[in-house]
């Protein structure tokens, strides 16, 4: 039987006869991580309105991955910066973190370099959580990039039948890198249109179900042997639905789609999780580590790993951090003799190690 480990303290059944309110207090701040399970199975995003009761407590997860909130002590000198304490105000980034939703395939189809991760960066007010920036990674450089218009992801607080819309607008030249330019438009329509009570395999919560609708539009500009011109990228629509609660600080239920000739056709179904130890157990990450342990745990990790977490047997969490320099050298005396897993964040997902306490 497949161990799970609760990443929160307590998950409570709660009273479902009012509706929310969401606040900035309900969304993530930096240095935090979540688990979300991928679902092959079947989500009714259609189905919404007031006093919704959406019943997916039978979900299965096809795999599992972590959304991590990086601090702004971690970022690059130069997204320091840019984003960082002496920054303008409206660009002083609360968190950064990879982003999902980046046209990589679009942008590297025109580019004689590879991009190899891209960050966004939030800035979480009382009012608002805003894009204010990307960092693009191209064969190991980061270029960091302010979106001249902020796009508001979020007004707060948030309501039954509440409505925004907003623009954002980022222009990146990747000289002397390469002599090609590249310019993003996004409009951002957001509607609460629903709330209610949501059941999946994580709980039972109050929840606000939030559409957003996003129109991008992203055009390249290319210079091959001093010839230069600009290529337009086809209108991308997508559409993000989720369901949002005052009990955790991460989506509940998402589902992306993305409109292809008027229809709409899912991309990505996932909901919050813990995380199922034993899932994957791919010790290649692994250089070397002691077993058993008596103080410290010190294991040496290839490339590719990005945070780690100790938990017991019965799923209780010591200790949560970010990987540094591919290595971890953690203090673990305070523990009781026993069984426990190493809990990797990596890039195939996560993935666990089982070590022995003395």
């Amino acid at each position: 039987m497949k161990s799970i480990l609760t990443l929160l303290s307590t998950t409570a059944v709660l009273s479902l006869s009012a509706q929310i309110t969401l606040n900035d207090t309900h969304f993530p701040g930096a240095n935090e991580q979540y688990i979300f399970s991928a679902t092959n199975d079947s989500i009714d995003f259609s189905q919404t309105g007031a006093n919704q009761v959406w019943n997916y407590g039978s979900l299965t997860s096809s795999s599992q991955d972590t959304t991590i909130t990086k601090g702004m002590s971690m970022a690059s000198g130069l997204s320091s910066l840019l984003f960082g304490t002496f920054a303008a105000t409206p660009y002083k980034a609360t968190y950064f973190g990879t982003m999902v939703d980046f046209p990589i395939s679009s942008f590297t189809s025109f580019l004689p370099v590879t991009i190899d991760d891209v960050s966004l960066f939030t800035r979480k007010t009382t009012s608002q959580i805003n894009s204010v920036g990307y960092e693009i990674v191209f064969s190991g450089q980061g270029v960091p990039v302010k979106s001249d218009t902020i796009e508001t992801r979020y007004e707060l607080p948030l309501n039954y039948a509440d409505t925004y819309t907003s623009s954002g607008y980022t222009y990146l030249d990747l000289n002397p890198i390469q002599d090609a330019q590249w310019i993003q438009r996004r409009q951002r329509s957001s509607e609460v249109d629903g709330w209610g009570s949501l059941t999946t395999p994580f709980g039972t919560f109050s929840v606000l179900r939030i559409e957003h609708t996003i129109v991008e539009n992203d055009s390249f500009y290319i210079s091959v042997a001093g010839f230069g011109t600009w290529i337009p990228v086809p209108t991308m629509t997508t559409h993000e639905y989720e369901w949002r609660s005052t009990s955790d600080k991460e989506a509940i239920m998402r589902v992306r789609t993305q409109e292809v000739f008027g229809t709409e056709i899912v991309t990505s179904k996932e909901y919050r999780d813990n995380p199922i130890l034993g899932l994957t157990e791919d010790v290649s990450f692994v250089v070397s580590m002691m077993n058993p342990v008596t103080e410290n745990i010190t294991v040496s990790l290839n490339e590719g790993v990005s945070a780690y977490a100790i938990v017991s047997e019965n799923g209780v969490i010591y200790t949560r951090n970010a990987v540094v320099d591919n290595s971890i050298n953690e203090n673990v005396s305070q523990l009781t003799a026993g069984t426990y897993f190493l809990v990797l964040q990596t890039e195939k997902g996560i993935t666990t190690k089982k070590f022995i306490k003395l």
